[in-house]
């Protein structure tokens, strides 16, 4: 798998669980869950943001 797909693949999972957490979250009147799906929002956001810049760093 190229890191390109694996980027994206990260990024889609990471804001689909957030989503499903938010809306488990908000059902159940949990928090901590919602605060959780917070947190993976922004990890989606962080890696959707990087991503176009994947290829200008270096391991």
């Amino acid at each position: 798998m190229s890191s390109k797909t694996s980027i994206w693949l990260a990024f889609f999972l990471n804001l689909s669980y957030a989503i499903v957490e938010f809306i488990a979250g908000g059902i159940f009147g949990s928090s901590a869950v919602l605060a959780d799906s917070v947190h993976d929002l922004g990890d989606a956001i962080a890696i959707g943001s990087l991503s176009p810049f994947r290829n200008n760093f270096k391991p």
